[in-house]
Parts: structure tokens; C-alpha cells; sequence
């Protein structure tokens, strides 16, 4: 058996010499790895795997609707986090973390982390910005993208579009950081504003620490957060539907202390290595006709 952890990787097959007696495709991407004219290579090696685990229901939607995997061939797995390594960064005080933005003590933090590519959303983190900016909480809403790769195109571009928009004081753009727990301590609400996102890791890693998310239902954090359970979805590209919740949340500090409880508890439960990869291990074999 050959475990293949993305699509990509599907690439390397070949390289073995013969055809492994049993290939597994964990496919933890959408349109942007496999919807482009470039990807038709990716799609057919896809079609040609004997086993097809996916990242949430929405890849499975996207990968039996668009791309014609065979529905009895995939399954779901969530992917999942190691909780006690998660835990264990050093801590660094929000108040020095505060400091170094020159975020107010009495502003509120609402939190992305990810790349710049334009399949995250910066833009629309921006958006998500001025929407906060023309709503009056009674202080200041300051927005944090941590993992913004310093002189790419993308860190630039959302550089650009920030100092233009007037949002310079507000919106802050960190680098890539080594230990990001601190960072999601620092916030009091995770945007995810991805155009797609397979299940992000980050909203896991977020709802341990219990900051709540609020993300586009066109993502699979969606299926994680639930209608107010684990955290809040709305409709994609509603970005001002995103700030009346991401409001909510900074308005109701019991709500923000409910969601977030409820969504750490489930991430400690369901989402822990410990949980994950003995499932996981059923797939190896091919065994992959069971929902996990």
C-alpha cells in the first residue's frame, strides 16, 4: 500500500517502478490545487487511485461532483492536531504581544493566520476591517493577520491595499511565527475569511485555546463549527454578515466564553492525534467503507 498524502504527492507514484497493488489519495485540497487548466494531470492521477480519503465532506462534494471520483471509492476523515505539543509553546503575555502592535489595552483583537494568497481571503480580511471600522462597539477593533511571508507579491499587495484604505492603525500584518499559540491567545475572535479551506488547522488550533471562528459556509470548518455550537458560519462572500457575528461575539462575552468552551472540549475529544491517527490507520489497508 502506498499513502499518498495529497494530490500532489500522487505525482511520485510513478517513480516506484510498478504500480503499487494498492494506492491511497488523502486529498486535503479544493479548486486551487485541482480546478486549474494546469491541474488535469493531478485530476486523472486522482481518478486512478484504488482509495480516496478526504479532509471534510465538503472535498468529497467537490471531488465526486466535479471531478467524477467514484462516491464508494472516498471517505471522510477530519484531520486533526497534537494537542499536548499545541499547549506547550512558550507563552508570551498578551500585554507584550499588545505592545509590540501599539494595540490599545481596551481595544478588541479579531485574529486571521494564514499566507497571503488571494485563496485566503486578505482581501476580504480587509473588507471584514472597514465593515468593523463603520460599526460602533464603544472601543477600538484592531485586526491581526499573523503568517503574512515578509516581500512576496501577496504581503505587498495587502500592504498596499491597507495604507490606501486608511486602515494602517487598525489591520496589522505579522510575519510567520514559530510558535503561533500565543498569537491565538491574543485574539478574542478568529476570522476565517478563506474563499476555500479544506478544514483548516488553524480554527482547530484557535478553538483549543477557546477563541471562537467565524468562517464562509463554503468551507469545511463549517461542518466543525455549526450553527453556533463550535463557532458561527455565514454566507459566503458576506462580509458584513461576518462582522454582525464577529460583533456578536465581542458584544456577549459569555457567548465568546460558551462557543469557545464548547468548541476546545470537542477539539481535545475529536481532533487530538491521539484520537485522529489510530483512525486513520484503517484506511492504510484500504478498509476506507467506515466514516470517522
Amino acid at each position: 500500500t502506498v499513502y499518498c498524502n495529497s494530490v500532489v504527492s500522487l505525482r511520485m507514484v510513478h517513480l516506484l517502478g510498478s504500480r503499487p497493488p494498492l494506492v491511497v489519495a488523502h486529498v486535503h485540497e479544493l479548486m486551487g490545487a485541482l480546478g486549474m487548466p494546469q491541474s488535469e494531470p493531478d485530476r486523472a492521477r486522482l481518478l486512478e487511485a484504488d482509495h480516496v480519503v478526504v479532509a471534510s465532506d465538503l472535498v468529497r462534494d467537490y471531488v465526486v461532483g466535479e471531478h467524477g471520483v467514484d462516491p464508494d471509492r472516498v471517505a471522510r476523515h477530519y484531520e486533526f492536531i497534537e494537542v499536548d505539543a499545541f499547549l506547550a509553546q512558550a507563552p508570551t503575555e498578551r500585554a507584550d504581544l499588545r505592545a509590540r502592535l501599539g494595540i490599545p489595552p481596551d481595544a478588541a483583537v479579531v485574529g486571521a493566520m494564514g499566507v497571503t494568497e488571494s485563496r485566503k481571503g486578505p482581501d476580504l480580511f480587509l473588507n471584514l476591517a472597514q465593515a468593523l471600522r463603520r460599526r460602533d462597539l464603544g472601543r477600538p477593533v484592531h485586526l491581526v493577520w499573523v503568517g503574512a511571508t515578509p516581500d512576496t507579491e501577496e504581503t505587498r499587495w495587502m500592504e498596499h491595499d491597507l495604507a490606501k484604505a486608511g486602515l494602517g492603525g487598525l489591520v496589522h500584518v505579522v510575519e510567520p511565527q514559530a510558535a503561533p499559540a500565543p498569537w491565538f491567545e491574543l485574539f478574542d475572535v478568529f476570522a476565517l475569511t478563506s474563499r476555500e479551506d479544506p478544514f483548516p488547522l488553524v480554527c482547530l488550533e484557535s478553538s483549543l485555546l477557546g477563541t471562537p471562528i467565524v468562517c464562509f459556509d463554503n468551507t469545511g470548518m463549517a461542518e466543525f463549527a455549526g450553527a453556533g455550537e463550535c463557532g458561527f458560519v455565514v454566507p459566503y462572500f458576506d462580509v458584513e454578515a461576518m462582522a454582525d457575528r464577529v460583533v456578536d461575539l465581542l458584544e456577549d462575552p459569555a457567548l465568546r466564553d460558551a462557543v469557545g468552551a464548547r468548541a476546545s472540549a470537542a477539539v481535545r475529544e475529536r481532533f487530538d492525534v491521539s484520537a485522529g491517527a489510530p483512525a486513520a490507520g484503517k484506511f492504510l489497508p484500504g478498509l476506507v467503507d467506515a466514516q470517522v
